[in-house]
């Protein structure tokens, strides 16, 4: 989510501080939605969990999150910057940095799966407005509007490629080898994921068992400690005797 975040406070500082043509603008209009998607599904759950709805929509600024969920809104998704400082109040301290890295490190298939889709998610949006600006008025130019230039990048990092669509520059070709390497890493990471998931009940299972095995095992040593020590205490007694 901070990741998130930060790709929309940059946007809108791009529209609102540069001057975007119509087609950009549209692109990135066009991406926000899907984002306030995300961001409706966080404020969702956040919402849920919350103890009391009153105070999460008043004292937690929850209400904010609301309204920086419905896309289009203009000045008001600024609000979405509330996100930004609250998740880094929460990721404050090199402790939290510490435990953000050790909880990667040991689900490695997730972190890694997410860091493709979020790296895929930020190629097909610029690949988007990069193969319009190298394709639109070039000679027997497929990609054309802002719709063209979303479809060929999410059929394209998809490894789809339906065909009717595709890049007639050098510019443009060079955009389409960069997102084709992103889909295939994306879909790499996918795989591997989903293999972890499927694996996940059995290496449970396995470990488990493994458990048992070490307990058996910890009480046959002492057992075998114990008879040792009085095994050694009868023989002192012999010799006593």
């Amino acid at each position: 989510m901070l990741c998130i975040c930060i790709y929309v406070l940059v946007t809108l500082a791009a529209m609102t501080f540069f001057r975007l043509d119509a087609s950009t603008s549209k692109i990135l209009n066009y991406v926000d939605t899907v984002v306030c998607f995300f961001f409706l599904i966080d404020f969702l759950i956040r919402f849920t969990k919350a103890e009391s709805k009153f105070n999460y929509l008043t004292r937690e600024w929850g209400f904010i999150d609301l309204i920086s969920s419905v896309p289009l809104l203009g000045p008001l998704r600024w609000g979405r910057f509330s996100r930004v400082i609250r998740i880094l109040r929460l990721l404050r301290g090199v402790k939290s940095t510490k435990l953000i890295i050790q909880h990667a490190l040991s689900r490695r298939a997730e972190s890694t799966f997410a860091a493709a889709a979020l790296i895929a998610f930020i190629v097909v949006v610029y690949a988007s407005i990069s193969i319009l600006y190298f394709e639109r008025g070039a000679d027997g130019a497929k990609i054309i509007t802002p719709e063209d230039a979303l479809w060929w990048a999410v059929t394209t990092i998809t490894t789809v490629g339906y065909g009717e669509i595709y890049p007639v520059t050098g510019g443009g070709r060079l955009v389409g080898v960069v997102v084709m390497t992103a889909g295939v890493a994306l879909f790499g990471a996918l795989t591997g994921f989903v293999a972890v998931w499927f694996l996940a009940p059995t290496q449970v299972n396995e470990e488990l068992e493994l458990e048992s095995v070490r307990k058996k095992l910890a009480r046959i040593e002492e057992h075998l400690a114990a008879l040792t020590e009085q095994e050694k205490t009868h023989a002192t007694q012999r010799a006593d005797d």
